[in-house]
């Protein structure tokens, strides 16, 4: 039995092996060749368990095992070797079951690299020149521009004047933040590069339903996103209630919500409200999700917390407040493979907060990033790029990169800061169960008493096995290693489990001089440095503002006057506004929304001239009540058995509309809406517009009809909207328009004036009809006001 990467067995892998090769009578066991480094142990994240490791080659060596070391290098140049020694060796103090001995390696060969101006080993500190913000004090992202230009211009020197392949020279990041930057600078400098990833990530179901959901929540137009949200296993809407859903015009009313408060979310929960009871009864597997509507009101109102908090709160808290309300990852623990599930959920949030941090909340970039992810995912690579036979620079992680090798290694990033995790986790458990120890675990945020140590010892094993990382990566040269990172002014040696990032372990390589110093003497002599032992210093900051002055030298003598710099920055604000302007355009609109906006101007117009007494009282309640309480009437008349006795189909809808106002309204507010619509209603049931719904009962085509139609002008992709009642007319057989309006109007100055804002919106109905039933006249327009009686008809 061969069992080869030892080191990264997890206990239940170990305890496998044991039984097949060290159990049982040794007559029926097999041989057994172990082949494992524990200095290149890396995968903790996924269970590899040192303590496992060690335990099991102690009991085979109890067994009459033997142990070989294994310390020629085959790969690396002696120089690279040394260094890692120099490097690794004060900072890998054996502990047991939690970091090994450092064993060096003695090169198998003594090669030397032949290449002008380049060594072996090179160290670059990012820094920018000196000055604010500059030296030790530069930004990060400054950092990684630096280091991205000048990775990129020395990939393609070696290739150009060097003839290195670019499949010999690869980037190897401890994690991807930032990595764009790199990918950008290799674009500018045409190097042509391969990403290696994880080509499932974006396209696993979870991540799918996290990334739609969080475009649900910013962008409130994507209703595929929305879709998406719906189908997932944190809400359960089945496949039979999405056209219904439509029918009620949900995903307009999902896009209106704005926060918790909204009347928006009001109306949204009723459209929501009795949709169980529009699906079939025998639809096959639908007993097994029962009370999946509770589910979906649920999540309407957890859209509507979190875009209050998305607007108003910090990025740490519009996350965990995601990350708690959807349940997104206490439902996929519940499932198959839950824990890699949960691993994949955190990742993916983790990354989505630091996104906001690093671009102050720029939600388009990131939807934009979070769409490309799960859209390109599938041409991601996931085979060993060595593999592909594709000559392009390799770009991966470290992980990713254990067991390959190139001849140009460059190690950015090395001062980025581990990741800290101070707060307690959502959903968590101590994977080192043992049936003689107290579980400890944390659970929606509440720890047991003993989660403290495992939280510290996770936090020592990472620290280990962040060591061990740094000497996987030093390892993958074979010619060249360059390690990139933003230095302090003097090197500050820490133990491993208090170093903050890789470069804090380089800080207590012997023999390291004053990073502040080599500036100087590099700024006074205008080139790299080259210390005692061989390593070359550059200092990117230096040569980057070599250049700018070289460009600054170079610059045209013509220049813009201050006001030609002025006319030309006022005409470009101008420009972007109108391009956010266009931009930030709906893809749709409401048949209504030119109305509503009328409405809105002419209450502003009513409620200046209610102050100077000039004016009949506006209108009693809020408009957000009025909205809900015409909405209820609308769906009680939609609802009305037209065959049935009018007396009794009168008071069905008055009691449907009472108790549709108290689904959707507290109580305090219930009472006076119920009390409105039923007034409207009493008014409806006893006048000439009652009359004529009598009249045309048997001459009705359609209620609520719903209505798409091309957009008049260029503001919009289409309208959509819902048509009150069609019908034709019983004396001549014309098609006729109605629309009912529950608008409390007293005066015939007021109707007039509603009529108005109305037109623009019938306007749309009638030629929506006309073009659908392909008439050679438009329909005649009926305006229904329900309040003062009043049948409007239109032109």
């Amino acid at each position: 039995l061969l069992v080869d990467e030892f080191q990264d067995t997890d206990p239940l892998q170990s305890e496998i092996v044991r039984l097949l090769a060290l159990a049982g009578p040794e007559r029926e066991r097999p041989g057994l060749f172990l082949v494992g480094d524990p200095k290149q142990s890396i995968f903790g994240w996924r269970d590899a368990d040192l303590a496992a490791y060690e335990g099991f080659l102690e009991a085979a060596l109890e067994r009459g095992g033997e142990r070989f070391q294994l310390v020629r290098n085959f790969r690396s140049d002696p120089p690279i070797l040394a260094e890692v020694g120099a490097i690794v060796a004060p900072v890998m103090r054996a502990e047991p079951s939690l970091q090994p001995p450092f064993v060096g390696l003695e090169p198998d060969r003594s090669g030397a690299l032949d290449i002008a101006s380049r060594r072996p080993v090179e160290y670059w500190v990012s820094w920018e020149a000196a000055g604010a913000g500059g030296g030790p004090a530069t930004r990060p992202e400054e950092a990684a521009a630096l280091e991205a230009r000048a990775i990129a211009e020395d990939a393609r020197a070696l290739h150009d004047e060097a003839g290195v392949g670019w499949s010999d020279i690869a980037l190897l990041f401890r994690s991807t933040h930032r990595m764009d930057a790199y990918l950008e600078a290799f674009r500018a400098a045409d190097v042509p590069f391969v990403v290696t990833r994880d080509k499932h990530y974006y396209r696993r179901k979870e991540i799918i339903d996290a990334a739609a959901l969080v475009r649900a929540v910013v962008d409130p137009l994507d209703h595929i996103a929305l879709l998406a949200h719906l189908r997932s296993a944190a809400v359960g809407v089945p496949d039979a209630a999405l056209l219904p859903l439509w029918r009620r015009d949900f995903p307009r009313l999902a896009s209106a919500i704005a926060g918790p408060s909204s009347a928006a979310l009001a109306a949204a929960l009723a459209a929501v409200d009795g949709i169980a009871g529009e699906l079939p009864p025998d639809l096959p597997g639908l007993e097994r999700i029962a009370g999946w509507e509770l589910s979906l009101a649920s999540a309407v109102t957890t859209l509507a917390h979190l875009r209050r908090s998305f607007r108003d709160d910090p990025a740490a808290d519009f996350i965990a407040l995601l990350r708690r309300r959807s349940l997104l990852e206490i439902t996929e623990a519940a499932r198959f493979q839950g824990k890699f599930r949960l691993a994949n959920l955190d990742r993916f949030f983790r990354r989505l907060e630091q996104a906001m941090i690093d671009r102050g909340n720029d939600m388009p970039a990131i939807l934009r990033t979070l769409r490309r992810s799960i859209t390109e995912a599938p041409d991601a690579q996931e085979a060993p790029p060595k593999d592909s036979g594709e000559d392009a620079v390799q770009v991966l992680t470290i992980h990713k990169a254990k067991g390959l090798e190139f001849d140009h290694v460059y190690l950015p990033q090395m001062g980025a800061p581990h990741r800290q995790d101070d707060e307690l986790q959502l959903f968590a458990v101590d994977r080192r169960w043992r049936a003689a120890k107290e579980p400890q675990y944390c659970l929606l945020h509440s720890a047991t008493p003993g989660w403290h140590e495992v939280v510290d010892r996770a936090r020592r094993v990472e620290a280990m096995e962040s060591v061990r990382l740094l000497y996987v990566a030093l390892t993958r040269a074979r010619r060249r290693v360059v390690l990139l990172g933003t230095w302090p002014a003097e090197p500050l040696p820490r133990p491993a489990d208090r170093a903050r990032s890789q470069l804090d372990l380089v800080h207590s390589r012997p023999g390291l001089g004053s990073p502040a110093a080599l500036a100087r003497r590099c700024a006074e002599q205008d080139r790299s440095w080259l210390d005692e032992g061989g390593v070359r210093w550059r200092f990117l900051g230096l040569q980057a503002a070599g250049e700018r002055r070289g460009a600054r030298d170079g610059a045209p003598d013509w220049l813009p006057t201050a006001d030609e710099v002025a006319a030309q920055a006022a005409d470009l604000g101008g420009r972007q506004a109108a391009a956010a302007a266009r931009m930030s355009r709906p893809r749709h609109a409401g048949a209504a929304a030119a109305a509503a906006q009328q409405l809105a101007a002419l209450a502003s117009s009513l409620a200046a001239r209610e102050e100077g007494g000039g004016a009949e009282p506006a209108a009693a309640g809020s408009r957000d009540e009025a909205m809900l309480v015409g909405t209820a009437v609308h769906r009680a008349l939609e609802k009305w058995d037209l065959g049935a006795p009018p007396a009794g189909e009168l008071e069905a809808a008055r009691q449907r509309a009472r108790a549709l106002l108290a689904t959707w309204l507290p109580a305090a507010e219930a009472g006076p809406a119920g009390r409105h619509a039923d007034e409207i209603l009493r008014r409806f049931g006893g006048g000439a517009l009652w009359q004529r719904w009598l009249a045309i009962g048997s001459h009705v085509a359609a209620r609520e009809l719903p209505l798409l139609s091309p957009p008049d002008g260029e503001a919009i992709d289409f309208v959509a909207g819902a048509i009150d009642l069609l019908y034709r007319d019983p004396d001549d057989g014309a098609w006729v328009v109605a629309d009912f309006k529950t608008d409390r109007l007293e005066s015939e100055e007021a109707l007039r004036a509603r009529a108005g804002v109305y037109a623009t919106q019938e306007s749309v109905y009638v030629e929506a009809v006309r073009q659908a039933l392909e008439l050679d006249a438009p329909p005649r327009s009926e305006l229904w006001f329900l309040w003062p009686d009043r049948l409007w008809r239109g032109p």
